[in-house]
């Protein structure tokens, strides 16, 4: 028994590794994803010219809400 322990942990540090880097590829792709949903909104913005404050005001939050935490 002792000897399957030890392989357990000699081999978890490679597996917590490849689920970080299975997290940080995911996040890449969530990052990718929230970016062409920003430009979809900014395109559909521009095309209406929408004179409406409140729905400029809400993309601009939107915008900035995403760059923010983009940042983190």
């Amino acid at each position: 028994m002792p000897r399957q322990s030890t392989r357990q942990s000699s081999t978890a540090p490679f597996t917590l590794m490849h689920e970080i880097d299975k997290l940080e590829h995911l996040q890449d792709q969530l990052w990718e994803e929230a970016n062409r949903a920003l430009k979809v909104l900014q395109k559909e913005v521009a095309c209406h010219r929408l004179d409406n404050q409140d729905a400029a005001d809400s993309t601009a939050k939107l915008q900035a809400k995403i760059r923010e935490i983009r940042t983190i």
